[in-house]
């Protein structure tokens, strides 16, 4: 699925190919996407903490390498350049997400929340870029960037360090992942009732309520041990 939607398109654009190239390109990219997984796995087990590393590091690869790609573009975009980006950074992302299980040893709980953590740093990179205004325009758009970049690293730290430190279950995740949801939802009604039309107040609140919400939910986990459908 990844090979169909990012990285065959992406081989086109960065070989500048057109017409029946580009289709030949994209044919053979997308077949390698699967070959390629199926013989590196042949002789070995795949654990379904596997799979969810794998297929985090994949697609968030691709948000990585589009972040990366501005961050580098000190003279414009270029097409080509930036396909490379997306096209490294979601494969590498992808190995990268399968041979950290083999590193860590984690659990398919473990796996979930460090990709739900990541989510929550990625988000909230995005959030505190806006708020600072570092998105606005100009050449503070590469530091929010790199801000943006280092809070989905900072969240993947996290993510890593709960789960060694804690058995999760992946109900346990999607729990986590709700809590920080519904506490970004709370308290936008708050701030609507402030009667305020700044929207960066509401990124403020909503950030402020997604971490209050992880905190909450991950305390209230500590004696529980949620089964898929429960959490679910």
């Amino acid at each position: 699925l990844l090979s169909l939607a990012a990285y065959g398109p992406a081989m086109p654009t960065m070989l500048n190919l057109d017409g029946r190239p580009a289709l030949a390109s994209y044919m053979l990219t997308t077949a390698t996407g699967f070959y390629l997984p199926y013989r590196l796995t042949q002789k070995r087990s795949v654990t379904p903490a596997h799979r969810q590393l794998a297929q985090f590091g994949g697609t968030r690869g691709i948000a990585y390498g589009l972040l990366l790609a501005d961050l580098a573009a000190e003279k414009g975009r270029n097409s080509r350049s930036d396909g490379a980006t997306v096209l490294a950074s979601a494969a590498l992302g992808s190995a990268l997400g399968f041979k950290a299980v083999d590193w860590r040893r984690s659990s398919h709980g473990q796996a979930e929340v460090w990709a739900v953590m990541g989510d929550f740093g990625l988000l909230s990179g995005v959030g505190m870029s806006y708020v600072t205004g570092l998105y606005d325009k100009g050449q503070s758009r590469r530091w929010g960037d790199g801000l943006t970049l280092l809070s989905s690293g900072a969240g993947l730290y996290a993510g890593d360090w709960l789960g060694q430190h804690r058995d999760y279950t992946r109900g346990d995740a999607y729990v986590l992942r709700a809590g920080g949801f519904l506490g970004a939802l709370t308290v936008l009604p708050l701030i609507d009732a402030t009667r305020t039309d700044s929207k960066r107040a509401h990124v403020d609140g909503a950030l402020a309520g997604m971490a209050a919400g992880v905190g909450l939910s991950d305390h209230l986990l500590k004696k529980q041990d949620f089964s898929f459908g429960q959490g679910l």
